[in-house]
């Protein structure tokens, strides 16, 4: 059976308009949390939530089966379809396209009543986006998939600001076969307003009860149970347009990389492929590198909270995949290396240290995403994401990014060529410095690649990603000594020979870092 293998929203990453009703659609904006079972009893109670409350409904139980080929065909085009009971009888929903970063669901939406529990196809006709359901040899394969079973009691709140907003607790599970999953979430839908407020609700929840954004909906964890393979998740590319403003730019370049960010943590969570780790690194330093982009318009308190949270994270992040890297490529090849020169037992006991000392460090890694503290940086992530991360300075945050980007970018390559002079000599530590200059000239080339001609970016970030990986394998080879010792201090031998395979690794690289200088040296900016 063929099968999509990753989960989450795909393709690109722009910014989305508020809800609208256009021919029969609308936009659904949703803020979804994880709800601890311990806290549910009491979350609608909660004063952020029991002080803006207009009218209650529930509890009312809710059934919803969802249907799709065998071979996932509608979750392959991004469609999900379903039918709900309601007391009224059935009625059909179709969602599709959107995105979610922080919690925060935007997805095109269509519903209307059916007869019986029958699918309505021509209720979507002329939807684009929705051309695969206009095929009838695809509509014959259509069944039933997995089914949501939950009860739900509802809030209706208006805020202080005009915002308005529906609550849902949901409380039940996802059954596919024999097969179930626990449902205890909250979902925030805006029906008017700005959707920052509801992240001010969920941080006021965060102080008291154990809430978090929720990356994935009831619909996408239902298509992981009924088999939908999940993979590591690669930064998204980023689209923007030369009439947006720094405020735009920055919300979009944040959700890009949060998105990145959450659509791996289950992954890494579940212990699987080291990929989904080295991907959460990747969109912590993409965050960092864009609150460094946009510091200078951004009023201090707030900004250095956010680095400084980021840096926590990453530092969590961190050591775990420096030993992930160090045991699935630097060490099979020190040993390799070695040959007969070391006793087996001594590899061995290198082998059985760095995997404990590797698994401790994904301990703390775990500890540190499950922890209240990441929660709270999620939801405030997910605020800027949503446009309204920095209020206080959004004059600083209206001038047009075009101008801006192109002046950052110049002064990003002057920064790299200065720092690639006496490359030759250099010491590995000035190295490592010139390492950092390429990855801030490439993370900036992707946040803003697309407000110049289609492919002209490429052309520059393609040696910079060569180049970055050259002095990355420079650094990993230069930490492989330290990396030994730390694993096997009493191996004397065994560091001596680590000490002479990193000096011979350094050597290679320092050679192909000439022919790739020169290479980037040839391409010619886009801005």
């Amino acid at each position: 059976m063929a099968s999509p293998t990753k989960t989450g929203f795909r393709g690109t990453w722009s910014t989305t308009s508020g809800s609208t009703n256009v021919a029969g659609m609308m936009t659904e904006t949703e803020l979804k949390l994880e709800l601890s079972p311990r806290d549910a009893g009491r979350v609608l109670s909660h004063p952020a939530i029991e002080s803006a409350t207009i009218a209650r409904a529930g509890p009312t139980r809710v059934i919803s089966v969802y249907y799709d080929t065998p071979q996932f065909d509608l979750w392959s085009d991004r469609i999900g379809l379903r039918l709900r009971q309601i007391p009224a009888g059935w009625e059909q929903t179709v969602k599709w396209g959107g995105q979610a970063a922080g919690g925060l669901h935007t997805r095109l939406e269509v519903a209307c009543g059916v007869p019986d529990q029958k699918l309505a196809f021509e209720a979507l006709a002329g939807l684009a986006g929705l051309e695969a359901l206009a095929s009838l040899p695809l509509r014959r394969k259509l069944k039933p998939l997995f089914v949501t079973e939950f009860e739900r009691t509802t809030r209706t709140l208006a805020l202080a600001d005009g915002t308005r907003a529906e609550v849902s607790l949901d409380r039940g599970h996802i059954v596919c076969g024999t097969a179930r999953l626990p449902i205890c979430e909250l979902e925030l839908e805006l029906t008017a307003g700005q959707a920052p407020a509801l992240f001010d609700i969920a941080a006021a929840l965060a102080q008291d009860l154990g809430v978090r954004p929720a990356c994935r909906s009831k619909a996408e964890r239902g298509y992981l149970l009924a088999g939908v393979k999940s993979a590591p998740v690669k930064a998204q590319r980023i689209v923007l347009d030369g009439q947006f403003d720094l405020a735009r730019s920055l919300a979009c370049i944040v959700g890009s990389a949060l998105a990145q960010l959450q659509a791996n943590a289950d992954g890494m969570l579940a212990g699987e492929d080291i990929e989904y780790l080295h991907q959460m690194r990747v969109s912590v330093r993409r965050l960092r590198s864009c609150m460094g982009v946009f510091s200078h318009g951004l009023p201090d308190e707030a900004i250095t909270r956010l680095r400084a949270e980021l840096k926590w994270l990453g530092g969590r992040l961190g050591p775990a995949r420096d030993w992930d890297v160090f045991r699935a490529e630097a060490m099979p090849q020190l040993i390799a290396g070695l040959g007969e020169v070391v006793k087996v037992s001594s590899l061995n006991g290198l082998r059985n240290s760095a995997h404990d000392m590797g698994e401790a460090a994904r301990r703390g890694a775990r500890a540190a995403w499950n922890s209240r503290r990441a929660a709270n940086l999620l939801l405030e992530l997910g605020r800027v994401a949503a446009g309204g991360g920095f209020p206080q300075a959004s004059e600083a945050l209206r001038q047009p990014i075009g101008p801006f980007a192109s002046a950052l970018l110049e002064h990003r390559m002057g920064r790299v060529l200065a720092r690639g002079k006496g490359r030759k000599a250099a010491t590995v530590a000035h190295l490592h410095v010139l390492r950092i200059a390429v990855k801030k000239l490439r993370y900036a080339i992707e946040f803003f690649g697309s407000l110049y001609p289609q492919g002209k970016a490429d052309d520059v970030r393609e040696p910079l990603v060569r180049l970055q990986n050259c002095l990355g394998t420079l650094c990993d080879a230069s930490t492989m000594v330290s990396r030994v010792r730390a694993a096997v201090p009493a191996q004397r031998m065994l560091v001596d020979c680590a000490r002479g395979w990193s000096a011979h690794v350094i050597h290679q690289e320092r050679r192909r870092l000439r022919t790739l200088w020169r290479r980037f040296r040839r391409s010619r900016p886009c801005w």
